[in-house]
């Protein structure tokens, strides 16, 4: 009850504190509380699992390398989650002055994309392994992300239509591997636990990357000194989510060229 409790109010404070940021319905002073009493909560909670056999959430299981590489590397990764479509829909929307339906026509090319590597994903990386697939396939979604600082108005739609397809395969790759590597050398009593884990760390990554996005375009905004939103607007938040991938690459290099082989079938 009393990791519940904590944990509860960690997570709820930092999500609420994120979409808050988003939507910029909290003063400065607010958010520095909430933030805090979150990071608390967090911490009493950290020093009560320690003591607790059974903890609600199981850090130690962060001791599994493939684990942790997925969880704190893949949730570099899961920031775009949140952030590319929240950009994506400010940039075609009101940069760009289209309609929801025809900015959602575009956007949807990204969900094809991600349809698409599901029939490919398992040959390529049983074919080239979780540590090369990671690391190659960071690279290319980051820069399928920068490259929408390219588009402006009078950019083909077409051209914006390959850009996001490519850009969502890429990304759907990405999460894949992430997401399959996760549980690759975890044991089946440890499964549940796991599980759990992954998944409040995945909603905190998607949580932040919306928050990030909207940081971003209203530091932009106030470095301009206007009120109103533009399409270069969007582009520190591209340029954010695409470091974050290359930042990710950091976390894989240090797999292990065997890592996951039982799960991908590399041999």
């Amino acid at each position: 009850m009393i990791g519940f409790i904590l944990t509860g109010l960690c997570l709820a404070s930092l999500v609420f504190c994120f979409d808050a940021m988003a939507h910029g319905v909290l003063s400065p002073l607010a958010t520095g509380a909430l933030v805090a009493g979150g990071l608390l909560c967090g911490w009493l909670y950290i020093l009560h699992a320690r003591r607790t056999p059974h903890p609600i959430l199981d850090f130690s299981l962060l001791k599994v390398p493939t684990f942790s590489t997925a969880i704190v590397g893949g949730n570099l990764c899961r920031l775009a989650v949140g952030a590319v479509p929240f950009l994506l829909a400010m940039q075609l929307q009101v940069g760009f002055g289209l309609t929801p339906f025809a900015a959602g026509m575009l956007t949807f090319s990204g969900a094809v994309g991600a349809l698409a590597m599901k029939v490919t994903a398992p040959r390529i990386i049983q074919r080239a392994g979780f540590r090369k697939v990671l690391m190659v396939n960071a690279i290319l979604t980051g820069l399928s992300i920068m490259g929408c600082i390219l588009f402006d108005v009078d950019t083909p739609h077409m051209v914006i239509l390959a850009v996001l397809l490519l850009g969502g395969f890429f990304r759907s790759l990405q999460l894949t591997a992430v997401n399959t590597l996760a549980y690759a050398d975890i044991a089946p009593e440890q499964m549940g636990r796991a599980t759990g884990l992954a998944s409040v760390a995945q909603q905190l990554a998607i949580s932040l990357g919306v928050a990030l996005a909207a940081f971003s375009l209203k530091t932009s905004m106030h470095v301009r000194g206007v009120t109103v939103l533009e399409a270069r607007d969007v582009m520190p938040g591209y340029l954010l989510i695409g470091i974050a991938f290359f930042v990710s690459i950091w976390y894989f290099r240090g797999l292990s060229l065997t890592a996951g082989a039982e799960v991908s079938g590399k041999k």
